[in-house]
């Protein structure tokens, strides 16, 4: 039987906009952290064709672009029977993510574990900033932007009670009202740091899917983790209680994606080497859950 591998999709854009570092991609490859889960590795670079775009801001156009690559690079792996890691990037790279997935196992019942502490479920009407990385899971599940689910294949979208939020301890108004109106599972930050309580709503999830995606961004954590983070919350959870939740998805046996995205930011900031310290932390742990 051929042995499965790990195909790392390496993401080096802020957003859409190219950012070659130095950055936490090249910590994770000078401490071969990919290793850890004990297979073969492929990394790839995705690139899209950026200098055809905006190079200032991160535009709906250009997500597609870089969706495309992305999801094309997945929907090979996973057809490989490969165990896809997402790295570098935000959030927006999910649909994509998501849309291999659909790609590549059509007729089956997939869900998403997203860690984040945004909701990341605005949709064009209801966002105030207009940041698009603040709504793709809600695309993931079909709330908005069909345009964006049909570039990459995933279609038909997620279904709502298959996909978990967690910790969200900064929403806005109108993602709370969108929670309140749907089956999307949600847990708070005490939830997620109480084990029995996400472990049990993670194995509900996945008793009843075949394929799950783990999805984090690394504002999931406690600020002083990720100091130089553009959008960065306090009073969250610290990284042992972010791995244990990793922990719980992987011992389900049902992770076929992962990403740890949003770690990296050219903003000048401070602490960007505690941030990627803590991006490596959170890659490994997901890599110890998946080695054979």
């Amino acid at each position: 039987m051929k042995k499965k591998k790990l195909t790392v999709l390496e993401v080096p854009y802020d957003a859409t906009v190219y950012a070659p570092g130095p950055r936490e991609l090249d910590l994770y490859n000078k401490e071969k952290v990919y290793e850890t889960a004990g297979l073969p590795v492929e990394r790839i670079t995705v690139h899209y064709e950026h200098e055809n775009h905006p190079s200032d801001r991160d535009t709906f156009d250009s997500q597609i672009a870089l969706g495309k690559e992305i999801a094309r690079e997945a929907a090979a792996a996973f057809r490989r029977g490969d165990r896809v890691l997402m790295t570098g990037g935000n959030c927006g790279p999910a649909v994509a993510v998501a849309g291999a997935l659909r790609q590549s196992f059509p007729g089956k019942r997939l869900g998403l574990i997203w860690l984040d502490a945004h909701g990341d479920l605005n949709t064009p009407e209801t966002s105030v900033s207009g940041m698009i990385g603040g709504m793709p899971f809600g695309v993931c599940w079909g709330n908005s932007l069909p345009e964006w689910q049909a570039a990459v294949g995933l279609i038909p979208p997620l279904l709502q009670e298959d996909c978990l939020l967690s910790d969200g301890r900064s929403l806005d108004p109108p993602e709370e009202e969108m929670l309140r109106h749907s089956r999307i599972r949600f847990l708070n930050t005490d939830q997620l740091k109480d084990m029995e309580s996400f472990s049990a709503e993670v194995r509900r999830i996945a008793d009843r899917v075949e394929g799950l995606y783990l999805h984090i961004d690394a504002d999931i954590l406690d600020g002083t983790y990720v100091p130089d983070h553009k959008t960065i919350e306090y009073n969250g959870p610290g990284m042992e209680d972010v791995k244990r939740a990793i922990d719980a998805v992987m011992l389900t046996g049902k992770v076929l994606a992962y990403a740890v995205v949003s770690v990296y930011f050219p903003n000048g900031k401070p602490g960007k080497e505690i941030s990627a310290r803590s991006g490596l932390e959170l890659v490994r742990q997901g890599l110890l859950g998946w080695k054979e």
